[in-house]
């Protein structure tokens, strides 16, 4: 069981994305050096502020990049150690990122095991553009799973 204050992928991205958003709050109080005498340079309140803006923009960016970099981690991991099966596409949505010019799509699957019952599951991944053919609704793929935490991951040719 893991401690309410582990950081799953899911929990640091959207810690980091409200982080991101946020930070634009302190960034206003920059511009308070309009209410202060022309003699002073920044005020305190400015420093402040952008310090404060500046370190939460970094730690959000921090966060959102820790996401990404554990998803693919957890990717590899079920790509060496996961049993080898086939696959029925049956969505496939747009998680709006794109790396390196690659779109990450959530794919809906529904994995048939040599033994057990079939389940559906949800494989979040880089999918190459060369690639978006094979992943269409009704479509088989081969993928990698872990039975008991239901992950996968479409292997490409």
């Amino acid at each position: 069981m893991q401690s309410p204050l582990t950081l799953t992928r899911d929990k640091a991205a959207d810690l980091g994305w409200r982080l991101f958003a946020l930070s634009w709050i302190p960034f206003i109080g920059i511009f308070s050096y309009v209410l202060y005498p022309v003699e002073e340079w920044l005020p305190p309140v400015s420093v402040v502020c952008l310090v404060l803006s500046l370190s939460m923009m970094i730690g959000g960016i921090v966060l959102i990049l820790f996401s990404l970099s554990a998803r693919t981690r957890r990717n590899d991991t079920v790509r060496q150690t996961g049993e080898q099966g086939n696959a029925v596409v049956l969505s496939v949505a747009d998680s709006g990122t794109r790396i390196n010019d690659h779109f990450v799509l959530n794919v809906g699957l529904r994995i048939t095991p040599t033994f057990g019952p079939a389940f559906e599951t949800i494989a979040s991944q880089i999918v190459p553009i060369y690639h978006m053919v094979q992943i269409q609704k009704g479509n088989t793929v081969s993928v990698r799973y872990l039975q008991e935490t239901r992950e996968a991951v479409i292997e490409f040719d």
